[in-house]
């Protein structure tokens, strides 16, 4: 994802089974040692912009758990056959794209109390505002009355926000109606934390079209091949450049979380890291011994 990386094209050629391989074991290691730090730093009294951070990097956790479980050839899940297609994939790549850039925008030491704030109570307003519509479709009124009124405290903090009120209007009117997540565009994030725009955006969308069924994700289907779960190039080289996508993505975050938490670097021991529940390698030595002796006391029955 950075601009010196070898992802930066989108040429599907040059990838082999032995660099999908490779790249997968890579982030199954990135991911362990992720999965190791985020137990290991969990319940610890932090300054509001770390806490809320880690609820974030938590969620990458899940999706890269998801996508370990999902891809061909993963020591995560055992299955009869390999299925190759992108869409296996596609959504925890793209749900962690888009977690990375929240995470390190709400982790970021704020500039000012009212930053924080600003940033704070702009999320809140983007979750209220998504519940209260789900209530109101929902018909239930006395949930989306209550909504409606947290809506209104909401806005008052925001309107009462030094640091919001020096905002761009369109930003203000945005961050208000629960449009926008995040204060700045995901183009200037994007940019902010040192990745290719161009392989981003691209990337990106390639992914949005095989989330959901349209013509991209079907017009290319061969028979036998793309598009039927057996082993194509296509497929291979997309999972190839999304692995390598991830991994940095990811251990960025890992990089992150141990400059909050320095003695969390004990955890990153790439596969041999430690954390429960996970494949049998990785657990905890207790928690092996547990498994055992329960396995024991089944075979006496």
């Amino acid at each position: 994802m950075q601009n010196d990386t070898e992802y930066d094209s989108f040429s599907t050629k040059d990838f082999t089974v032995e660099v999908y391989e490779e790249l997968l074991d890579e982030f199954d290691a990135v991911m362990c040692e992720a999965l190791s730090m985020n137990q290991f730093t969990a319940g610890r009294y932090v300054a509001p912009h770390i806490g809320y951070g880690s609820q974030i990097f938590t969620r990458l956790c899940i999706h890269g758990e998801c996508l370990l479980s999902s891809a061909p050839m993963s020591r995560w899940f055992k299955k009869d056959f390999h299925f190759w297609d992108l869409s296996c994939i596609a959504p925890h790549v793209r749900a962690i794209m888009e977690g990375y850039l929240l995470y390190m925008y709400i982790s970021e030491e704020p500039l000012s109390e009212n930053e924080w704030k600003a940033k704070l109570w702009t999320m809140h307003m983007n979750d209220c505002s998504k519940r209260l519509k789900l209530m109101q479709s929902m018909g239930d009124f006395e949930k989306a009355n209550f909504f409606e009124t947290e809506r209104a405290k909401i806005s008052d903090e925001l309107n009462s926000n030094r640091f919001f009120l020096e905002l761009p209007s369109s930003v203000r009117k945005g961050c208000l109606n629960g449009k926008y997540l995040m204060i700045y565009p995901r183009d200037e994030l994007v940019l902010k934390y040192g990745l290719n725009k161009n392989v981003f955006d691209n990337m990106f969308d390639i992914l949005s079209n095989y989330i959901h069924i349209l013509p991209i994700s079907y017009y290319s289907h061969e028979a036998n091949k793309r598009g039927s779960g057996l082993f194509n190039d296509t497929d291979l080289g997309y999972m190839c450049m999304c692995l390598g996508i991830v991994i940095h993505l990811m251990r960025t975050c890992n990089d992150r979380l141990e400059a909050f938490f320095p003695d969390s670097g004990v955890c990153r021991k790439g596969k041999k890291s430690t954390f429960s529940p996970g494949p049998k390698e990785n657990l905890p030595q207790l928690v092996r011994e547990r498994q055992n002796r329960n396995k024991k006391k089944k075979r006496k029955k």
